[in-house]
Parts: C-alpha cells; structure tokens; sequence
C-alpha cells in the first residue's frame, strides 16, 4: 500500500481544526485517524513512511509525550507537527511539548501549510527539508 503524504491524528470534526482538515483534504493523500495506536497498526501495510504526520491536539497532553516518541522511533524520517487548538495556548510555557516537533495553531495551520507545500511542489526547500534541532 502506498504511504499517505500526511496523517492526520486527532479529531477532524473539532471546528477548531476545520480550516487544516479543509486544507488537507484539497492538498494530498491524507489517512485520518483517532489515534495513536491506530497509527501503529496502519504502519505495517506501508513501503514508505508518510512524509508528514500531524497531531492535532485539542488540550493539553492530549497526547503523551511517551507515546509520540515510542511512535516517532518507527519513522525518523517522518516529520510530525503538532497542530494546536486553543485550549493548547501557552503549552510551552505550562507543559511539557514534545521534543522535536513543529508546532502550529490551528488559525495558523493551512496559511504555513500552503506556502511550504507549494515549495515542496516547486522544488523549494519546506520547514519539514530542514533538519530538526538534535
């Protein structure tokens, strides 16, 4: 089965989240799901890792810090961003974000998206080219 160019994890009935599931659903092969255990049961059936998987987090530790690195260990070469909703406002400051991941609000989400994936189409280099910070 052919990699998706995005997976997306999370909620995509969440209004906050509308504008990036509208975007993604215009702009490549996207795979929804619920969650990330469902991520670690689809990995199995791909030849390629997906180029870009997004968590969209509607609180705070949504998602368990543990649980995204036990998960990003499967695909170092995956980007992961963490697409955040409002309640997630102020997490670097009270929480603990995962290591490594681009994190975008969700009213910012489809304007970046679209200027990157149109570099990416274009032969540019996308924020997920650049190396991350080790």
């Amino acid at each position: 089965m052919r990699a998706p160019e995005f997976v997306f994890v999370g909620n995509p009935t969440a209004s906050e989240f509308r504008d990036a599931v509208t975007w993604l659903r215009h702009n490549g092969h996207t795979l929804w799901l619920h969650d990330l255990q469902q991520l670690q049961n689809s990995a199995e059936h791909w030849r390629a890792p997906p180029t870009i998987i997004i968590l969209a987090q509607e609180y705070t530790q949504q998602f368990s810090t543990a649980t995204i690195e036990n998960v990003r260990r499967r695909w170092p070469l995956s980007r992961w961003v963490m697409l955040l909703g409002p309640w997630c406002d102020g997490e670097n400051r009270s929480g603990q974000p995962a290591y490594g991941m681009q994190r975008l609000m969700w009213h910012s989400f489809a304007p970046i998206m679209q200027q990157n994936w149109r570099l990416a189409r274009t032969g540019g280099l996308p924020h997920w080219a650049i190396p991350e910070p080790g």
